[in-house]
């Protein structure tokens, strides 16, 4: 799984929590840190 990946899924999840209307703090934590990693990914490319 490439970080592009991983990414899509982090959307996923958040679309469907959003849809939800039910914030889960722990997604939005591993959403930012995905976050984190794919920019820092760009980066080093």
């Amino acid at each position: 799984m490439d970080v592009v990946e991983i990414k899509n899924n982090v959307d996923n999840i958040l679309h469907k929590v959003n849809r939800n209307t039910r914030l889960n703090h722990d997604v939005i934590r591993l959403a930012r840190i995905f976050n984190l990693m794919y920019r820092t990914d760009c980066r080093a490319k």
